[in-house]
């Protein structure tokens, strides 16, 4: 019998060449130099909500831990995985300094309507 995590492999591994022709198209793009940069800022975008969102839906799978096994299993997981995903909203800003946009520039801006829909919806789930 096929694990969970064997049929999400298999699904990935349907789009595989695809994410691998996008991303061979951003890494040769002629403008990449220029446009780098932006790609960064969107996402630190990210980044910067993966500790805060991973610790949020820890608390929520461990209240509801005790009648979802589905959420018992992945408290220690989720805890874990912030511990993992710490400070990597730094370096890309740390990278971002390297490419001469300050970190204060960055934290000014406000995320892409695209940016916020991919972290908020999580929220919101939550």
């Amino acid at each position: 019998m096929e694990t969970n995590s064997q049929r999400l492999r298999g699904k990935i591994e349907l789009v595989r060449p695809r994410l691998r022709q996008a991303a061979g198209e951003v890494w040769h793009h002629p403008r990449l130099a220029e446009l780098f940069p932006e790609l960064l800022v969107t996402v630190h975008s990210v980044i910067r909500a993966t500790v805060p969102t991973l610790k949020a839906t820890e608390q929520c799978a461990r209240a509801r831990a005790a009648e979802d096994p589905v959420c018992a299993g992945m408290v220690e997981y989720l805890a874990a995985h912030a511990i993992e995903e710490k400070d990597h909203d730094e370096w890309t800003l740390d990278d971002l300094e390297t490419l001469g946009v300050k970190r204060e520039d960055v934290w000014k801006r406000i995320p892409s309507p695209a940016a916020a829909a991919l972290v908020g919806v999580q929220y919101y789930w939550m």
